[in-house]
């Protein structure tokens, strides 16, 4: 019994630590962001943010790499999407611009907060992460990731732009509240690793451009890439 209990699980087992490990990280760096958010660490929670959201991007096609797809890693996957992208940017931005707002600022939050709740239930109940994790190349509202970027775009604009937003609070409120509505909406929007999938080469090339310009210019590049992501949702994808 003693040897039974103490003998290591099999290779598959371990397999399956890596990308649940990798799910995990990704909800530390989101509980980390909030923290550095309500201690005015602006930049760094942003940082842990963009740390998770590249975590969440790897464990899937980890995964599926290793063929440990599982029910448990994709529900994890999603707790650890309302930490990061939904509680973790509702909190951010409520911190940093919509504190003096009074009962409107924490309104503008939890909305942001529950639409990501929402957006998430339904992708999970329609069964669209299977299907955008295979051959589609679009999705069904605005996903969370692409959503705490988009609530991020005013902090964004004030670090690489230096435009003042912090102390708009009604047009940050209300620029929550129409991201929240783009995730639970009904719009088309377009997946990237589709996207990616069906450029190829191409696309390897954008992300390494992408990476050496946040390099050089970090928040300028996460502004310009919102700015691009909104034009997106003015193209409905192709079936």
């Amino acid at each position: 019994m003693f040897l039974r209990l103490t003998s290591l699980p099999p290779p598959r087992s371990w397999r399956h630590l890596v990308p649940n490990l990798m799910t995990c990280l990704a909800l530390a760096a989101g509980m980390t962001a909030m923290r550095l958010a309500l201690l005015g660490d602006w930049r760094e929670s942003i940082s842990f943010i963009v740390a998770a959201a590249g975590l969440d991007a790897l464990d899937g096609p980890a995964a599926r790499l290793l063929r440990v797809d599982s029910r448990f890693g994709a529900q994890l996957d999603s707790l650890s999407d309302l930490v990061c992208f939904g509680i973790a940017p509702a909190c951010l931005a409520w911190r940093w611009a919509l504190t003096d707002s009074g009962i409107w600022g924490w309104a503008c939050a939890l909305i942001f907060g529950v639409a990501a709740a929402l957006r998430l239930a339904r992708f999970n109940s329609a069964g669209e992460r299977n299907a955008a994790s295979t051959k589609t190349r679009d999705f069904v509202g605005v996903p969370t990731p692409a959503g705490a970027g988009l609530a991020m775009m005013p902090l964004f604009a004030s670090f690489g732009l230096g435009i003042a937003t912090a102390g708009q609070s009604v047009a940050i409120g209300i620029w929550l509240i129409v991201v929240a509505l783009l995730m639970v909406s009904r719009l088309r929007t377009v997946s990237l690793a589709g996207a990616a999938r069906r450029y190829g080469a191409m696309s390897w090339l954008v992300l390494a451009a992408l990476a050496i310009g946040g390099f050089i210019a970090p928040w300028s590049v996460l502004f310009t890439l919102g700015c691009f992501y909104m034009l997106t949702l003015a193209v409905r994808p192709a079936p």
